[in-house]
């Protein structure tokens, strides 16, 4: 799922006409001053929404295969800004002590290599074309789009209807949170 796709759900829902109908978004009509403002707001809505769904509720995860120099990993070797480091271990898979401080891992291991499991922060949102990230497939573009319809509320200082699609989202995303499994009911007897 896209930004576009998200504003455009976002701007449906509120009724946002002039940013519906603007060029930006696909519409027929002209490009307004107010229909560019709004549509950079909701873009940074939807980057506040995305950082604290990544930050708060459903972690980001990866695995890298690290070099351990000096019994230290630099964070500035991760592909990816880290959140939180979850799991070190050595090649072989024999789970490695670390301590994690603000530039760097520290190992018991002086050197070789490490397998790193850690949550990122996603991409900054910066475009209405970027790629949303998929939280692994938890997250569904209904639950996101009533998160910015709420940001984007709280923003414009409405907050009567802020609080209304900020529940909506929390709802959504502790069900998204949940996992879905059979209930098994135990057969009955005969009498």
């Amino acid at each position: 799922m896209t930004v576009l796709e998200i504003v455009k759900s976002v701007a449906s829902a509120l009724e946002l006409d002039d940013v519906l109908n603007s060029t930006q978004l696909g519409g027929p009509g002209q490009q307004s001053v107010g229909a560019t403002a709004t549509i950079d707001a909701l873009v940074r809505a939807t980057n506040m929404v995305v950082q604290d769904i990544a930050y708060t509720y459903i972690n980001l995860m990866n695995t890298e295969k690290l070099k351990i120099t000096n019994g230290q990993i630099p964070y500035s070797l991760f592909a990816l800004p880290v959140i939180e480091i979850v799991k070190v271990s050595s090649v072989s898979g024999n789970t490695l002590k670390f301590r994690a401080y603000p530039d760097s891992i520290e190992l018991t291991q002086k050197d070789g290599d490490a397998v790193v499991s850690y949550s990122y922060a996603p991409e900054v949102i910066n475009n209405l074309n970027q790629e949303i990230p998929s939280f692994n497939t938890k997250l569904n573009s209904e639950c996101l789009s009533f998160g910015v319809c709420a940001e984007y509320l709280f923003m414009q200082g409405i907050y009567d209807d802020a609080r209304m699609w900020e529940s909506r989202f929390k709802n959504n995303l502790f069900s998204a949170q949940t996992t879905k499994r059979e209930i098994k009911m135990p057969e009955r007897g005969w009498l």
